[in-house]
């Protein structure tokens, strides 16, 4: 396994005081980061427990809307 630089996955996931809360259903991005970790556990025969979660990122399509209407299409 490599370990990511934090520098590059802070930068990646930096927002600012006036960044808009995504609209998301938090629950379901949860669950699949779950199924997220464990697929790769299965393809690294690691063991779930030896693997930290640092973050869950939901990433939209750059040319989607921001509205939620734009997101349930």
């Amino acid at each position: 396994m490599r370990e990511p630089n934090i520098v590059n996955v802070l930068e990646t996931i930096a927002c600012h005081e006036g960044t808009e809360i995504a609209n998301v259903d938090y629950a379901e991005v949860e669950e699949l980061s779950h199924f997220c970790i464990q697929a790769w556990c299965e393809k690294h025969n690691a063991k779930w427990e030896d693997v930290e979660r640092i973050c869950t990122l939901y990433l939209k399509p750059e040319k989607a809307g921001d509205s939620l209407a734009d997101l349930l299409i």
